[in-house]
C-alpha cells in the first residue's frame, strides 16, 4: 500500500509545479512520522532535474550543506563523463521525475502498472516518477524499508500543502528565504490531523560529519610494522572512484574507495587496494595499507594526509608505530597522482571504444579465464579486498576451473 500511496502523491506533487515557485535553496523542514526532521529541497527551477529531496536529520542536512556551500556544481547523474563528487556525497531520499530511458527497469514496470490502473498517460520528458535513496559512496538505489516510503510520503504531502499556501502568498511571506551558511531557521510543516500547521525550526549548527575510524592496529601487526626500516615521507589521501560496481544484481552498487600513497621525494604512487562499504568497515582499508608496507618492506618516517578523513584512517597506525602525522592542503605529489588516476578512470570508456570493445567480444568463459589470470598476479593484501560474493562464485560455480594455487590462497584468506 505504501508504494501505491507514493505514486499517488508523486503525481499530485507534479501537478503543483512547485519547482516554478521555489529555488532548491529555499529549504523547508517537515516533521516526519517517526519523529525525525526532514529538510526538503525542491529541484527543477531550470527545468532539468525535477525532484523533491528530503535530507534526514542532522547528518542529512550536513550533506546538503556540503553540496550547497562548497562550490560543487550539481550535474546530471547520467553524465557519461562519470559521477561527480556531489553525487557521491548525498545523504537523502528523492522523488524524481525521469524520462523513460533513464528509469530503472523494475521501476518502469511498476509505474506503468500504476498508470494503467488509474488511466494515466505517461508521455514526454520527466513523465515517470522514480524513488531513490542516496547514501554517501553508494549509487542511488531503490527504497529499502517501509520507513523510507513513509518518510517520502509525508514530505510529498507537506510539499503539496505548501503549494496550496503559495497560491495566495509569496514564498517570502511564508518565511521561505534562500538558505545561506549563516541561516539559523527555516519554515517547519508539522502534521495537524489531516493537514499541516506552519511553524519555524532551527537548522542544525554546522558540524563535520564524523569520519569512519578503524579498530586499533592489532599488537602483532603493529610489532611487525615497527620492525621495518623507516625512511621517507608518504603523501596519502582517500580517493573515491567515480564508477559504481556491484556485488550482485540485487545489491546496491557502490563507489570503490582506495588510499593513494605517493613518495614525496620520488613521486612514485602506490594505490592501496579499494575497500567496499568503507563507512562500515574502515579497518579493511587501513589493514590493506599495512599489508602494503609489509610487502614493500618499508615504513615511512612521516605521513602527510590530504584531509581529516585520511587522518582518522591512519592516526592509530602512526601513533602505535612512531610515525609523524600531519594534515596539509598542499600535497603536490598526491594531487598530481590523484588527477592522473581519475583522468584514466573517466576516460577508460573512450579507450575501450577505440579498441572496438574487445572485452565485449569475449565470451563468458574467456572473461572468467582473463579474471583468473589477473588474480594470479595479485599479492595477498590485494586479494583480500575482493568482494566475498565474487570469491564464493569463483570457488563454487560449476564449470569455473580455478588454478589450485589461487584456490588455496583464496580459501586461506577468506576461510572458505
Amino acid at each position: 500500500m505504501a508504494a501505491e500511496r507514493m505514486y499517488e502523491l508523486a503525481f499530485q506533487y507534479k501537478k503543483t509545479k512547485l519547482w516554478k515557485k521555489l529555488y532548491d535553496s529555499q529549504v523547508f523542514a517537515v516533521r516526519l512520522p517517526d519523529g525525525e526532521m526532514g529538510y526538503c529541497s525542491v529541484m527543477g527551477m531550470l527545468g532539468e532535474h525535477l525532484a523533491l529531496a528530503v535530507y534526514i536529520g542532522d547528518r542529512g542536512y550536513q550533506s546538503y550543506r556540503k553540496i550547497a556551500f562548497s562550490g560543487m556544481e550539481p550535474m546530471d547523474p547520467e553524465d557519461a563523463a562519470g559521477y561527480p563528487e556531489w553525487l557521491m556525497a548525498q545523504d537523502c531520499l528523492q522523488c524524481t521525475f525521469e524520462s523513460r530511458e533513464f528509469m530503472r527497469e523494475e521501476d518502469l514496470e511498476e509505474v506503468r502498472r500504476y498508470a494503467k490502473a488509474h488511466k494515466l498517460t505517461l508521455r514526454g520528458p520527466n513523465a515517470f516518477p522514480q524513488f531513490s535513496k542516496f547514501v554517501p559512496n553508494r549509487y542511488p538505489w531503490t527504497f529499502e524499508t517501509e520507513l523510507d516510503e513513509n518518510r517520502i510520503c509525508e514530505a510529498l504531502e507537506a510539499a503539496i500543502f505548501l503549494s496550496e499556501a503559495l497560491k495566495n502568498r509569496t514564498p517570502y511571506a511564508l518565511g521561505l528565504y534562500e538558505v545561506e551558511e549563516d541561516t539559523e531557521t527555516v519554515p517547519l510543516l508539522e502534521r495537524s490531523g489531516d493537514t499541516f500547521r506552519l511553524d519555524t525550526t532551527p537548522l542544525p549548527p554546522e558540524d563535520e560529519i564524523p569520519c569512519p575510524a578503524p579498530d586499533p592496529v592489532e599488537p602483532e601487526m603493529a610489532e611487525r610494522v615497527r620492525a621495518l626500516k623507516k625512511k621517507g615521507i608518504l603523501e596519502c589521501g582517500i580517493v573515491r572512484i567515480p564508477e559504481p560496481v556491484q556485488s550482485s544484481p540485487d545489491s546496491p552498487p557502490w563507489f570503490p574507495l582506495l588510499l593513494l600513497c605517493v613518495n614525496s621525494r620520488s613521486g612514485m604512487a602506490t594505490p592501496v587496494p579499494p575497500a567496499n562499504h568503507f563507512e562500515e568497515r574502515p579497518t579493511t582499508l587501513r589493514n590493506n595499507f599495512l599489508e602494503m608496507l609489509l610487502e614493500t618492506k618499508s615504513c615511512p618516517k612521516a605521513v602527510k594526509v590530504a584531509d581529516q578523513e585520511t587522518r582518522a584512517l591512519l592516526e592509530d597506525f602512526c601513533t602505535q608505530c612512531g610515525v609523524l602525522l600531519s594534515v596539509s592542503a598542499n600535497l603536490p605529489g598526491f594531487q598530481s597522482a590523484r588527477d592522473i588516476l581519475l583522468d584514466n578512470v573517466m576516460n577508460r570508456g573512450d579507450d575501450e571504444d577505440d579498441e572496438d570493445d574487445l572485452d565485449d567480444e569475449l565470451d563468458e568463459e574467456d572473461q572468467i579465464a582473463q579474471i583468473l589470470d589477473n588474480l594470479m598476479d595479485l599479492p595477498d593484501y590485494a586479494l583480500k579486498s575482493l568482494p566475498r560474493e565474487m570469491v564464493g562464485f569463483l570457488l563454487h560455480a560449476p564449470g569455473v576451473e580455478v588454478p589450485e594455487e589461487l584456490a588455496r590462497r583464496l580459501r586461506r584468506l577468506f576461510k572458505m
